[in-house]
């Protein structure tokens, strides 16, 4: 391949996985590839770890930075790459060797200018050996069923590291700073840049789940930069017919899952009592015109917001007894045991 893939990968304070991010792309079997990592101001050794790989491996350019967040990092990124095609990576995530010479291999063979493949989620190395294959059919899609994947949140997450992007659908595009869910805020815009896109499931990048990502933050301002985000796209799309429900059902369900959090967030009652007020706004703003949709998730926020401590009782006690009682009595009826 002759054109330059450029990969961008924010870093902060992930020494104890940033090795095996790094070993990761250090395997990939692209030949024209080059790593732009932007040490965010870690305190933990990781700035020093990537220096150490970009002494070994001159694909690899280091930038030192001082605490400005993903966003920040992501666009020093952008302003620093020289690659024709962009992707990214997080850096306590590990991608397969195949993963940029699979997204390019589809992007170049059916002229598309976004590829997206599938990911497995991880909490340890070891457990990639255990992800189960796909078939890996690439198919190619057309702008208005991937913008109807993406809104709609089925088939294509907002992830920015299982896609390979054509330079130009990145042309005018800025991380939103201090914003958690910034590639939520931003995906849609850089799919309309695009025309044609090519989807496949090969799970060929492992996203770690651990306790310090910030996608599992569950505190007030996560919560309220991702129904940020979902509002952004609905007033981008208020008058198309087709993306309003799909947007509006996930902002609902969004809200009935952040107003069911309050209750398991180590916070004050008035905290509570304000989050609860946040998530109804929302609820009023994005969700009360859809008077004949969504009747049972809109009977769910009424109890997660007038009867928390049920919903606590519920969710700990009754319903894994409910589920318990149930599947002792499946094992009973129905057929022999083996």
């Amino acid at each position: 391949m002759n054109d330059l893939i450029s990969v961008i990968v924010p870093v902060y304070n992930v020494a104890q996985y940033i090795a095996e991010c790094l070993d990761g792309l250090c395997a990939q079997t692209c030949d024209n590839l080059e790593f732009i990592l932007i040490d965010d101001g870690s305190t933990d050794g990781s700035g020093g770890i990537c220096d150490e790989y970009a002494l070994r491996d001159s694909r690899f350019r280091v930038i030192h930075t001082s605490g400005g967040g993903v966003s920040r990092a992501r666009n020093i990124g952008l302003e620093n790459a020289r690659g024709s095609f962009i992707g990214f990576a997080d850096a306590d995530d590990i991608a397969a060797p195949e993963l940029f010479s699979e997204l390019y291999g589809a992007i170049a063979e059916t002229q598309s200018d976004i590829a997206v493949c599938g990911y497995a989620e991880i909490c340890k190395s070891s457990d990639i050996a255990g992800v189960p294959a796909k078939d890996g059919v690439r198919r190619a899609v057309p702008k208005r069923e991937a913008l109807s994947l993406l809104l709609g949140d089925r088939g294509c997450t907002s992830h920015l590291w299982n896609k390979l992007f054509r330079r130009e659908t990145l042309d005018g595009i800025t991380f939103p700073e201090g914003k958690y869910y910034e590639d939520m805020a931003v995906i849609h815009l850089i799919f309309e840049n695009a025309e044609k896109f090519v989807f496949f499931d090969t799970p060929l990048y492992y996203y770690r789940q651990r306790e310090g990502s910030i996608i599992r933050m569950r505190d007030l301002k996560g919560w309220q930069d991702c129904l940020d985000a979902w509002a952004g796209r609905y007033e981008r799309y208020e008058d198309d017919a087709e993306f309003m429900p799909l947007i509006s059902r996930n902002i609902l369900k969004t809200v009935c899952r952040g107003t069911d959090s309050l209750n398991y967030m180590p916070i004050t009652a008035e905290e509570r009592r304000s989050g609860v007020k946040m998530f109804k706004s929302y609820y009023d703003l994005y969700c009360k015109k859809q008077t004949k949709r969504f009747s049972s998730a809109k009977a769910k926020m009424a109890v997660y917001i007038h009867f928390p401590h049920f919903m606590r009782f519920w969710r700990t006690k009754l319903n894994p007894f409910i589920g318990r009682i149930l599947h002792k009595g499946g094992k009973h009826s129905g057929g022999e045991e083996k």
